[in-house]
């Protein structure tokens, strides 16, 4: 920038000289020798205020953890020298640089670019300041003054027609600026930039792993009859980091091993005094639903409103990645994208969990859930699914990873027409010796009373978790070893039933286990 107010400087001079009258006419070779001097200088100065350029975003892989793999696109200019700003800091190892066919790389220097930027005014003292010079009124809490305001410190001075009168400015409590107020000012924000040396004009590629981009996936299960039912994905998209412009989205479920988070590629880190600011939720963002949708009279389909499109994406390695093309999105918004939407079947399953080792004589909770199979043709990555009928939240839930072709479960309400009650008795198994030591030998016996008061038959699954080793299971309960506590002498196991039960039925589940005390 010096360099350029310099160029400038002299180019002013030689124009002052070949305009004014001299005292002596030049000659013609003087004249031409100052004209060429005048037309370098001017093509020097061109060249060192030109416009830096910001890299254009054109295809971005946002992963959960608030990181994304961005690739960049800039033109650089053809007599090899380029200056890139809005560079941002990179994760450790991801900062690659790649260049268009031909294109050859002298030099590539981390630096710093200053841009103009407009600050408003947002308190009362930085009015004041803006307006120096200015006849302006001071309200204070007890009375106002009136004058021209000559000088601003942590001190307004004010000249009235009495004399200069120093007001506090944090006893201001506002302001009135006569004529025209100057409410803003234009400042200078340093950002990360490159200063690229190359052999002409070319293309440049920037590969970083950066903060910035967040993508919030969701799922809408629209409950169409007893048995069909129509999911749709969809994500919210916020964009911190740049303005998106036909960028290529890919949005990715599964977890990349990236040791290096939190750790800055040193390339891309510009001055101490220079930190920018750095987006991403990182763990991710609590949210909260505020008002359920108003009901309506009958159904609504998203398709007639968004075109989901199809359910596109592909795999590499352990992670998929469902794709969004030409997104347009400028920095600070927040855009919402319908990815895919697939009709499927299902079923009502009702469920009832519980530890074994609860106090006797405890209720149990039994909840309502819909089993699904996924027909998507893609996985469904974790994230929050809330279900409707007719238009109505009838319950919401987070899905878990689903595999295409596999089934998937949502929890969607605590039954209110089945009730469960476990009873259990403790009864002596005698002593155990176990390197030396004497142990106590408990059985413990449990029953699950289960009445169903609904007017039609219904599935449920009841699953106990013992600590302890499982001697017995009625009714067809299948019985489990769970991989904790394997070597303790109390291991974790499961007993799980399927049953199914008709209107008004009761029925009666049996268990008996032993416990090492």
């Amino acid at each position: 920038m010096q360099i350029a107010k310099t160029g400038n400087l002299a180019v002013r001079e030689i124009l002052e000289s070949t305009t004014k009258a001299p005292k002596k006419p030049l000659s013609g070779l003087a004249r031409l020798m100052g004209m060429s001097l005048l037309t370098t200088l001017l093509a020097l100065t061109a060249a060192q205020a030109s416009d830096v350029k910001s890299p254009q975003i054109i295809d971005a892989a946002l992963y959960k953890n608030g990181y994304s793999a961005l690739v960049r696109r800039v033109e650089l200019d053809a007599d090899g020298d380029t200056m890139i700003g809005d560079i941002r800091p990179s994760m450790m190892g991801t900062f690659w640089i790649y260049g268009s066919p031909g294109l050859k790389l002298d030099s590539i220097v981390n630096t710093t670019v200053t841009n103009k930027t407009e600050v408003v005014a947002s308190s009362v003292p930085e009015v004041l300041r803006l307006n120096k010079g200015a006849q302006v009124t001071l309200h204070l809490k007890d009375t106002s003054l009136k004058g021209k305001l000559v000088q601003i410190t942590s001190i307004a001075m004010l000249e009235t027609a009495d004399g200069t009168i120093a007001v506090n400015v944090n006893d201001v409590v506002r302001v009135t600026v006569h004529g025209v107020a100057k409410l803003s000012s234009e400042t200078s924000v340093p950002s990360g930039g490159l200063r690229v040396k190359a052999n002409g004009k070319g293309t440049l590629y920037l590969l970083s792993v950066e903060t910035g981009l967040d993508w919030h996936p969701q799922y809408w299960f629209d409950i169409l009859d007893n048995s069909h039912l129509k999911f749709t994905m969809r994500t919210t998209v916020e964009n911190e980091i740049g303005n998106l412009a036909g960028a290529d989205l890919s949005f990715v479920a599964g977890s990349p091993n990236l040791p290096m988070v939190g750790q800055f590629d040193p390339f891309t880190l510009f001055g101490a005094a220079y930190r920018p600011p750095m987006g991403g939720s990182g763990g991710g963002r609590p949210s909260q639903m505020q008002n359920a949708a108003p009901a309506m009279s009958g159904g609504f389909e998203m398709g007639d409103v968004f075109d989901p499109g199809d359910a596109s994406g592909e795999s590499m390695g352990e992670l998929f990645y469902y794709k969004r093309q030409k997104v347009n999105l400028a920095k600070d918004e927040k855009g919402y994208y319908v990815l895919f939407e697939a009709a499927t079947t299902y079923s009502t399953l009702y469920t009832t969990d519980f530890s074994a080792d609860v106090a006797d004589d405890a209720p149990l909770e039994t909840w309502q859930s819909i089993k699904f199979k996924n027909t998507s043709g893609v996985p469904l990555t974790t994230a929050v699914a809330t279900a409707y009928r007719e238009s109505k939240l009838i319950g919401q839930d987070i899905l878990k990873y689903t595999p295409s072709g596999s089934e998937g479960t949502l929890k969607l309400a605590r039954a209110v027409d089945i009730s469960s009650v476990y009873n259990s008795s403790e009864t002596s198994g005698g002593t155990l010796t176990i390197n030396d030591r004497t142990h106590q030998v408990a059985i413990r016996t449990g029953t699950v009373t289960i009445h169903n008061t609904k007017p039609e038959e219904v599935v449920i699954e009841v699953q106990a978790i013992a600590q302890g080793e499982v001697q017995s299971a009625d009714s067809g309960g299948e019985i489990r070893r769970l991989a904790e506590r394997l070597t303790e002498l109390n291991p974790m196991s499961r007993i799980k039933w399927t049953l199914r039960l008709k209107a008004n039925e009761k029925r009666q589940l049996k268990f008996a286990y032993k416990r090492v005390l």
